[in-house]
């Protein structure tokens, strides 16, 4: 998401449009650690610690999730939630609960660092996790016109961990009235 309260309003929109339950967010506009147009009931959202804006005042939040659907039993890992990577699980009654991970990989962070974060969380999460990122590494796997070193990593991870990759070949970007991206969608 472009860090603007425009694409909260935007998202707010496309969720209420098309009776979204849950969001996970990257990069979201938040102030005084709150996510503006988001914060009142009956959303309930799950927001990873901040960090201080270089030369600011405003605190960066790396991920969060949205939940637009009251009747939805989520609760908030927050043992598991951490800087740029939030975590939630969805329970299900008698089924098996459902584990959400909203993850932001820091373009200037090295990828191996955050994919072992990523894989820890997974660990703990279990088999049944659907993880939602934005990990700024480029593949032709999810679109991307060439494969650069980070996309290369986060290859061998999802290989290695067995995840199915959703977004084959698609668009996954929103743009605004006036032709900037602030959503992602699959």
């Amino acid at each position: 998401m472009a860090r603007t309260a425009t694409a909260n309003n935007d998202l707010l929109e496309y969720a209420q449009k098309e009776g979204l339950d849950l969001a996970l967010l990257q990069e979201p506009y938040a102030r005084y650690g709150r996510i503006t147009g988001l914060e009142t009931a009956p959303f309930r959202i799950i927001i990873s610690p901040g960090t201080k804006q270089e030369g600011g005042h405003n605190i960066l939040h790396g991920a969060a999730i949205v939940i637009f659907n009251p009747a939805l039993t989520v609760l908030a890992r927050n043992d598991l939630t951490c800087e740029n990577f939030a975590v939630a699980t969805i329970k299900l009654g008698d089924e098996e609960d459902i584990n959400l991970i909203s993850a932001y990989f820091k373009f200037r962070k090295p990828t191996s660092e955050m994919l072992e974060t990523l894989q820890r969380l997974k660990q703990k999460c279990g088999h049944r996790t659907i993880i939602g990122g934005d990990i700024n590494a480029f593949s032709t796997r999810w679109g991307s016109k060439k494969t650069n070193n980070k996309g290369k990593l986060v290859e061998e991870f999802i290989d290695n961990e067995q995840l199915v990759l959703i977004n084959k070949d698609n668009h996954t970007r929103f743009l605004d009235r006036e032709g900037r991206t602030t959503l992602t969608s699959h």
